[in-house]
Formats: structure tokens, sequence, C-alpha cells
């Protein structure tokens, strides 16, 4: 599913270069992405949903840097699997500076979030049932103008958000630190348009 997608990174062995600390984007957009230096290469690779994942430990220096700037209209999807009960920022630049992700309530509630770049308005998606530690969930975050709908292993749950800023996703996990995600991710996809339910579901399917 390729129309739109403007950053890809698998996390797989072929994609990532340590010594360079670098991870190629797969979408072919160039939208390379650096491992910062926090990240240890012993420990970081885990076995993902789809080949490698990365596993981030919830401390500040645990961050990829991505700096794709999009407008109103995007979206996210992420294979997750949380180490513990810990909240954190999956995508985004930091708790204050906007974020297309934002998992709290993991092992209860389990609410995602999005905040737009101009910090105005943010969209929750209620309580969907908590993630289940060391088990891997598919999630999805569809932003159309001012309507957010989050995905949860192809399941729809929708959420307004009323206003129009656009949104600068700076990193994965919190590049500000003060939010950083536990968790292992795979295979993350960023598009440049609202991917349907139908494109959800097959991107879910593809992974399962």
């Amino acid at each position: 599913l390729t129309n739109g997608l403007v950053g890809y990174w698998t996390f797989d062995g072929k994609d990532t270069n340590w010594s360079t600390r670098q991870l190629t984007d797969s979408s072919g957009n160039g939208n390379t992405a650096t491992i910062a230096g926090g990240m240890p290469m012993t420990t970081t690779p885990t076995i993902g949903k789809i080949g490698q994942a990365f596993q981030f430990r919830a401390v500040g220096g645990d961050v990829i840097l991505t700096g794709i700037s999009l407008g109103t209209v995007h979206s996210l999807s992420v294979w997750v699997k949380p180490k513990d009960g810990s909240d954190g920022i999956i995508a985004g630049g930091g708790y204050n500076d906007g974020y297309m992700l934002y998992i709290s309530g993991i092992t209860a509630s389990d609410v995602f979030w999005y905040r737009d770049g101009g910090n105005a308005s943010i969209a929750s998606s209620g309580a969907m049932g908590g993630l289940t530690v060391g088990k891997w969930t598919y999630i999805v975050v569809v932003r159309n103008g001012t309507s957010v709908t989050f995905y949860k292993n192809g399941v729809p749950y929708g959420a307004g958000l009323g206003t129009n800023n656009a949104i600068t996703v700076q990193s994965l996990s919190d590049q500000a630190g003060g939010l950083p995600t536990k968790a292992a991710l795979d295979d993350v996809r960023i598009y440049n348009r609202a991917l349907s339910a139908a494109e959800v579901q097959q991107l879910y399917n593809a992974g399962r």
C-alpha cells in the first residue's frame, strides 16, 4: 500500500546502519531516520511482528529522529508491543509539541491521544480495552482535517479534533524525553493522506 506513503521504517537489519546510526526509509522518499546515540546496538534490535523491531526503554535517549512535516490530512500505522504498563508517546515531538500517538492506561483502559501541532486541540479514542504486555497490537491514527479516527487491530474508534493545525512528526518516542515509550515498535508507516477503513484492514491483515 504505497499511495501517499512518505515514511516507512521496517527496523529490519537490512534497513539499519549502526555505523552511521541511520534507518533507511523504505517508502523511497529519502526520509532517512536517525537513531539517537542513547540507543544501544546490542539490545535495541529485537524479534518483531514482521522481521525485526526496535525495543525502546522509556529513557530520553531512546528516540528515532524523523522530522517529517505533515499538513492536516495524514495517517500513521505501527505495531506496538508494550514491555509493561507505562504510558508513552509513540510518535510526535514531545508532550507540548504535538504528537500523532500517545498511549495511556496501557494495561487497563488503553486510551489513544492525538494533539495537533498548535497544541490547541486534543483528540482521544476513549477507552478501548487494555493492551496486553508482551503482545503485539496494531494501531493506526487517521486524521482528515478536523476529524481523527483511531484503529486498534482494525477496529475503528472515532474522535473529533476541532481545530485545523498541522503537525510535524519529529520523532518516534518522545524527543523531549518527558513521556518516552517503553515498548517494541515495528513497521512504522506515515502517509500524507487519510487511509480508508478497508486500507487499514488490509495493512492489519498483512501483518497478522
